[in-house]
Protein backbone atom coordinates (compact mmCIF):
# COMPACT_ATOMS: atom_id res chain seq x y z
CA UNK A 1 0.00 0.00 0.00
CA UNK A 2 2.83 2.33 0.87
CA UNK A 3 4.44 1.57 -2.47
CA UNK A 4 1.23 2.33 -4.31
CA UNK A 5 0.79 5.58 -2.37
CA UNK A 6 4.33 6.58 -3.15
CA UNK A 7 3.80 5.79 -6.80
CA UNK A 8 0.54 7.78 -6.80
CA UNK A 9 2.23 10.71 -5.12
CA UNK A 10 5.06 10.58 -7.60
CA UNK A 11 2.57 10.47 -10.50
CA UNK A 12 0.70 13.50 -9.16
CA UNK A 13 3.94 15.39 -8.78
CA UNK A 14 4.88 14.51 -12.33
CA UNK A 15 1.48 15.76 -13.58
CA UNK A 16 1.85 18.99 -11.61
CA UNK A 17 5.31 19.46 -13.02
CA UNK A 18 4.11 18.75 -16.56
CA UNK A 19 1.20 21.18 -16.12
CA UNK A 20 3.54 23.84 -14.86
CA UNK A 21 5.82 23.28 -17.82
CA UNK A 22 2.87 23.55 -20.22
CA UNK A 23 1.73 26.74 -18.56
CA UNK A 24 5.27 28.08 -18.64
CA UNK A 25 5.70 27.25 -22.30
CA UNK A 26 2.28 28.33 -23.44
CA UNK A 27 1.64 31.02 -20.87
CA UNK A 28 2.55 34.00 -23.07
CA UNK A 29 0.33 32.69 -25.88
CA UNK A 30 -2.60 32.12 -23.52
CA UNK A 31 -2.14 35.50 -21.90
CA UNK A 32 -2.09 37.36 -25.20
CA UNK A 33 -5.00 35.28 -26.42
CA UNK A 34 -7.04 36.48 -23.47
CA UNK A 35 -5.90 40.07 -24.01
CA UNK A 36 -6.81 39.97 -27.71
CA UNK A 37 -10.19 38.37 -26.95
CA UNK A 38 -10.99 40.99 -24.34
CA UNK A 39 -9.91 43.79 -26.66
CA UNK A 40 -12.03 42.42 -29.49
CA UNK A 41 -15.07 42.34 -27.22
CA UNK A 42 -14.26 45.84 -25.99
CA UNK A 43 -13.78 46.98 -29.59
CA UNK A 44 -17.22 45.74 -30.60
CA UNK A 45 -18.73 47.45 -27.57
CA UNK A 46 -17.01 50.72 -28.40
CA UNK A 47 -18.00 50.55 -32.08
CA UNK A 48 -21.58 50.18 -30.88
CA UNK A 49 -21.02 53.17 -28.57
CA UNK A 50 -19.62 55.31 -31.44
CA UNK A 51 -22.56 54.50 -33.70
CA UNK A 52 -25.03 55.17 -30.90
CA UNK A 53 -23.32 58.49 -30.06
CA UNK A 54 -23.38 59.62 -33.69
CA UNK A 55 -27.04 58.68 -34.01
CA UNK A 56 -27.75 60.60 -30.83
CA UNK A 57 -26.00 63.67 -32.26
CA UNK A 58 -28.00 63.38 -35.48
CA UNK A 59 -31.22 62.95 -33.50
CA UNK A 60 -30.51 66.09 -31.47
CA UNK A 61 -29.79 68.05 -34.65
CA UNK A 62 -33.06 66.85 -36.21
CA UNK A 63 -34.89 67.85 -33.03
CA UNK A 64 -33.51 71.39 -33.28
CA UNK A 65 -34.56 71.65 -36.93
CA UNK A 66 -37.97 70.20 -36.08
CA UNK A 67 -38.53 72.72 -33.27
CA UNK A 68 -37.73 75.60 -35.60
CA UNK A 69 -40.01 74.15 -38.28
CA UNK A 70 -42.90 73.99 -35.83
CA UNK A 71 -42.35 77.65 -34.94
CA UNK A 72 -42.38 78.64 -38.62
CA UNK A 73 -45.54 76.61 -39.23
CA UNK A 74 -47.25 78.16 -36.20
CA UNK A 75 -46.47 81.61 -37.57
CA UNK A 76 -47.95 80.75 -40.97
CA UNK A 77 -51.01 79.14 -39.34
CA UNK A 78 -51.58 82.31 -37.28
CA UNK A 79 -51.32 84.42 -40.44
CA UNK A 80 -53.84 82.17 -42.23
CA UNK A 81 -56.22 82.41 -39.26
CA UNK A 82 -55.97 86.22 -39.33
CA UNK A 83 -56.73 86.34 -43.05
CA UNK A 84 -59.62 83.87 -42.79
CA UNK A 85 -61.19 85.99 -40.06
CA UNK A 86 -60.80 89.11 -42.22
CA UNK A 87 -62.33 87.24 -45.16
CA UNK A 88 -65.64 87.14 -43.27
CA UNK A 89 -65.79 90.95 -43.26
CA UNK A 90 -69.02 92.54 -44.48
CA UNK A 91 -66.88 95.22 -46.13
CA UNK A 92 -65.25 92.56 -48.30
CA UNK A 93 -68.60 90.97 -49.14
CA UNK A 94 -69.97 94.35 -50.27
CA UNK A 95 -66.66 95.37 -51.90
CA UNK A 96 -66.35 98.38 -49.62
CA UNK A 97 -62.58 98.40 -50.00
CA UNK A 98 -62.03 101.63 -48.05
CA UNK A 99 -63.64 100.09 -44.95
CA UNK A 100 -61.80 96.82 -45.56
CA UNK A 101 -58.55 98.77 -45.64
CA UNK A 102 -59.19 100.10 -42.12
CA UNK A 103 -60.19 96.66 -40.85
CA UNK A 104 -57.03 95.17 -42.34
CA UNK A 105 -54.87 97.79 -40.61
CA UNK A 106 -56.40 96.81 -37.28
CA UNK A 107 -56.21 93.07 -37.98
CA UNK A 108 -52.52 92.95 -38.88
CA UNK A 109 -51.39 93.47 -35.27
CA UNK A 110 -47.76 94.27 -36.04
CA UNK A 111 -47.24 97.57 -37.88
CA UNK A 112 -44.54 95.93 -39.98
CA UNK A 113 -47.01 93.40 -41.37
CA UNK A 114 -48.65 94.25 -44.70
CA UNK A 115 -52.10 92.99 -45.69
CA UNK A 116 -53.10 93.18 -49.34
CA UNK A 117 -56.17 92.32 -51.36
CA UNK A 118 -55.48 91.08 -54.87
CA UNK A 119 -57.69 90.56 -57.88
CA UNK A 120 -57.11 87.28 -59.69
CA UNK A 121 -54.99 89.05 -62.31
CA UNK A 122 -52.56 90.26 -59.61
CA UNK A 123 -53.90 93.82 -59.38
CA UNK A 124 -53.66 95.25 -55.87
CA UNK A 125 -56.93 96.58 -54.51
CA UNK A 126 -55.70 97.47 -51.01
CA UNK A 127 -52.24 97.57 -49.45
CA UNK A 128 -51.82 98.61 -45.80
CA UNK A 129 -48.23 99.68 -46.38
CA UNK A 130 -49.38 102.90 -48.04
CA UNK A 131 -52.28 105.29 -47.31
CA UNK A 132 -55.67 104.49 -48.75
CA UNK A 133 -56.09 105.85 -52.25
CA UNK A 134 -52.40 105.57 -53.20
CA UNK A 135 -52.04 104.16 -56.76
CA UNK A 136 -50.90 100.55 -56.46
CA UNK A 137 -48.71 98.60 -58.90
CA UNK A 138 -49.28 95.06 -60.07
CA UNK A 139 -48.23 92.49 -57.49
CA UNK A 140 -45.38 90.09 -58.18
CA UNK A 141 -46.72 86.84 -56.68
CA UNK A 142 -48.27 85.38 -59.82
CA UNK A 143 -46.87 81.92 -58.95
CA UNK A 144 -48.78 81.96 -55.64
CA UNK A 145 -51.96 83.22 -57.33
CA UNK A 146 -51.80 80.39 -59.84
CA UNK A 147 -51.31 77.84 -57.04
CA UNK A 148 -54.33 79.24 -55.16
CA UNK A 149 -56.44 79.14 -58.33
CA UNK A 150 -55.43 75.54 -58.88
CA UNK A 151 -55.87 74.23 -55.34
CA UNK A 152 -58.35 76.65 -53.77
CA UNK A 153 -56.24 76.48 -50.60
CA UNK A 154 -53.97 78.91 -48.70
CA UNK A 155 -50.45 79.17 -50.07
CA UNK A 156 -47.10 80.40 -48.76
CA UNK A 157 -45.07 82.23 -51.39
CA UNK A 158 -41.38 82.01 -52.12
CA UNK A 159 -39.27 85.12 -51.63
CA UNK A 160 -40.17 87.83 -54.16
CA UNK A 161 -39.32 91.50 -54.70
CA UNK A 162 -42.02 93.73 -53.22
CA UNK A 163 -43.61 95.94 -55.90
CA UNK A 164 -43.62 99.03 -53.63
CA UNK A 165 -40.49 98.65 -51.51
CA UNK A 166 -38.43 96.83 -54.16
CA UNK A 167 -37.05 94.75 -51.28
CA UNK A 168 -37.17 90.97 -50.73
CA UNK A 169 -40.47 89.86 -49.20
CA UNK A 170 -42.67 86.80 -48.79
CA UNK A 171 -46.27 86.24 -47.86
CA UNK A 172 -49.25 84.01 -47.19
CA UNK A 173 -52.27 84.04 -49.50
CA UNK A 174 -55.82 82.94 -48.65
CA UNK A 175 -58.53 82.46 -51.31
CA UNK A 176 -61.78 84.43 -51.07
CA UNK A 177 -64.87 82.75 -52.50
CA UNK A 178 -68.23 84.24 -53.38
CA UNK A 179 -71.07 81.91 -54.31
CA UNK A 180 -68.52 79.12 -54.71
CA UNK A 181 -66.38 81.11 -57.12
CA UNK A 182 -62.85 82.33 -56.38
CA UNK A 183 -62.97 86.13 -56.52
CA UNK A 184 -60.01 87.58 -54.56
CA UNK A 185 -56.91 86.65 -52.63
CA UNK A 186 -56.05 88.15 -49.25
CA UNK A 187 -52.34 88.34 -48.57
CA UNK A 188 -50.30 88.67 -45.37
CA UNK A 189 -46.67 89.77 -45.70
CA UNK A 190 -44.41 90.18 -42.65
CA UNK A 191 -40.88 91.54 -42.62
CA UNK A 192 -37.95 89.25 -43.34
CA UNK A 193 -36.66 89.99 -39.84
CA UNK A 194 -39.70 88.23 -38.37
CA UNK A 195 -38.00 84.88 -38.84
CA UNK A 196 -34.83 86.05 -37.16
CA UNK A 197 -36.90 86.14 -33.98
CA UNK A 198 -37.78 82.48 -34.48
CA UNK A 199 -34.14 81.56 -34.99
CA UNK A 200 -32.74 83.54 -32.07
CA UNK A 201 -35.28 82.49 -29.46
CA UNK A 202 -33.98 78.91 -29.66
CA UNK A 203 -30.68 78.47 -27.85
CA UNK A 204 -28.50 76.64 -30.37
CA UNK A 205 -25.30 74.92 -29.20
CA UNK A 206 -22.07 76.89 -29.51
CA UNK A 207 -20.88 77.18 -33.14
CA UNK A 208 -24.22 75.90 -34.48
CA UNK A 209 -26.28 77.93 -36.94
CA UNK A 210 -29.75 77.78 -38.48
CA UNK A 211 -31.40 79.02 -41.64
CA UNK A 212 -34.87 79.17 -43.18
CA UNK A 213 -34.98 78.54 -46.95
CA UNK A 214 -37.91 78.84 -49.33
CA UNK A 215 -38.80 76.28 -52.01
CA UNK A 216 -36.20 77.82 -54.35
CA UNK A 217 -33.47 77.52 -51.68
CA UNK A 218 -33.41 81.29 -51.21
CA UNK A 219 -32.29 82.03 -47.66
CA UNK A 220 -35.16 83.84 -45.94
CA UNK A 221 -33.32 84.21 -42.64
CA UNK A 222 -30.13 82.94 -41.09
CA UNK A 223 -28.99 83.11 -37.48
CA UNK A 224 -26.39 85.79 -36.87
CA UNK A 225 -27.43 87.81 -39.93
CA UNK A 226 -30.38 89.87 -41.16
CA UNK A 227 -32.39 89.87 -44.36
CA UNK A 228 -31.98 87.54 -47.31
CA UNK A 229 -28.46 86.17 -47.28
CA UNK A 230 -28.13 84.59 -50.70
CA UNK A 231 -29.97 82.93 -53.50
CA UNK A 232 -28.88 79.34 -53.70
CA UNK A 233 -28.02 76.70 -51.10
CA UNK A 234 -26.28 77.47 -47.83
CA UNK A 235 -24.15 74.37 -48.44
CA UNK A 236 -22.51 72.88 -51.47
CA UNK A 237 -24.83 70.32 -53.09
CA UNK A 238 -27.55 70.85 -50.47
CA UNK A 239 -30.47 70.18 -52.81
CA UNK A 240 -28.86 67.01 -54.15
CA UNK A 241 -28.07 65.69 -50.67
CA UNK A 242 -31.61 66.38 -49.45
CA UNK A 243 -32.71 64.28 -52.43
CA UNK A 244 -36.35 65.21 -52.03
CA UNK A 245 -36.55 63.92 -48.44
CA UNK A 246 -38.70 65.78 -45.96
CA UNK A 247 -36.03 65.44 -43.29
CA UNK A 248 -32.56 64.02 -42.86
CA UNK A 249 -28.96 64.47 -41.75
CA UNK A 250 -25.89 64.67 -43.97
CA UNK A 251 -22.32 65.98 -44.03
CA UNK A 252 -21.73 69.00 -46.28
CA UNK A 253 -19.39 71.90 -46.94
CA UNK A 254 -20.67 75.33 -45.98
CA UNK A 255 -19.95 78.62 -47.74
CA UNK A 256 -16.79 79.07 -45.64
CA UNK A 257 -15.50 75.73 -46.96
CA UNK A 258 -15.94 74.01 -43.59
CA UNK A 259 -17.16 70.46 -43.19
CA UNK A 260 -20.36 70.52 -41.14
CA UNK A 261 -23.10 68.19 -39.96
CA UNK A 262 -26.44 69.37 -41.39
CA UNK A 263 -29.95 68.45 -40.26
CA UNK A 264 -32.94 69.61 -42.32
CA UNK A 265 -36.71 69.41 -42.01
CA UNK A 266 -39.15 70.49 -44.71
CA UNK A 267 -42.44 72.07 -43.66
CA UNK A 268 -45.49 70.31 -45.05
CA UNK A 269 -47.47 73.54 -44.76
CA UNK A 270 -45.16 75.85 -46.71
CA UNK A 271 -42.68 73.54 -48.44
CA UNK A 272 -39.89 75.63 -46.90
CA UNK A 273 -36.83 73.97 -45.40
CA UNK A 274 -35.29 74.69 -42.01
CA UNK A 275 -31.65 73.63 -41.65
CA UNK A 276 -29.33 73.57 -38.65
CA UNK A 277 -25.64 72.79 -38.89
CA UNK A 278 -22.65 72.45 -36.63
CA UNK A 279 -18.86 71.98 -36.90
CA UNK A 280 -17.13 68.78 -37.89
CA UNK A 281 -16.26 68.16 -34.24
CA UNK A 282 -19.91 67.18 -33.80
CA UNK A 283 -19.04 64.17 -35.98
CA UNK A 284 -15.45 63.43 -35.01
CA UNK A 285 -15.42 64.03 -31.26
CA UNK A 286 -17.38 60.89 -30.29
CA UNK A 287 -15.14 58.81 -32.56
CA UNK A 288 -11.80 59.98 -31.10
CA UNK A 289 -13.16 59.99 -27.57
CA UNK A 290 -14.19 56.35 -28.02
CA UNK A 291 -10.79 55.33 -29.33
CA UNK A 292 -9.09 57.02 -26.39
CA UNK A 293 -11.39 55.09 -24.11
CA UNK A 294 -10.58 51.92 -26.05
CA UNK A 295 -6.82 52.43 -25.53
CA UNK A 296 -7.28 53.08 -21.82
CA UNK A 297 -9.48 50.01 -21.48
CA UNK A 298 -6.95 47.85 -23.29
CA UNK A 299 -4.12 48.96 -21.02
CA UNK A 300 -6.30 48.34 -17.95
CA UNK A 301 -7.26 44.85 -19.12
CA UNK A 302 -3.63 43.94 -19.74
CA UNK A 303 -2.61 45.14 -16.29
CA UNK A 304 -5.44 43.22 -14.62
CA UNK A 305 -4.62 40.02 -16.49
CA UNK A 306 -0.98 40.21 -15.45
CA UNK A 307 -1.94 41.14 -11.87
CA UNK A 308 -4.39 38.30 -11.30
CA UNK A 309 -2.76 35.70 -13.53
CA UNK A 310 -1.70 32.30 -11.97
CA UNK A 311 1.67 32.27 -10.29
CA UNK A 312 3.51 30.45 -13.15
CA UNK A 313 2.35 33.19 -15.55
CA UNK A 314 3.60 35.94 -13.27
CA UNK A 315 6.94 34.14 -12.75
CA UNK A 316 7.21 33.75 -16.51
CA UNK A 317 6.41 37.41 -17.05
CA UNK A 318 9.08 38.45 -14.48
CA UNK A 319 11.56 36.00 -16.00
CA UNK A 320 10.98 37.36 -19.48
Amino acid sequence: MKVMRAEGSTGAQMLDTAGALVLRERGPLLRWGMVVSCLLVAGFILIFFVVAEQRNTQHRALQMAGNLTRDVDQFFEAAITTLQALAKSTALATEDFASLYEEARQARGDADVVIVLLALNGKQLINTRVPWGTPLPQHGVIHALEAIKKTGRPQVTNVFIGPITQQPAFGVGVPIFKDGELTYVLGFSPTIGRFLTNLTKHALPTEWSAAVLDRNDVVVARSGTSGVVAKGPVFAATAQQRNGKTEGVFVATDLQDRTVLVAHVRSELSGWTISVWGPRSAIGTPFWRSWQLFAMLGATLLALILLFAPAPWRRDARGS
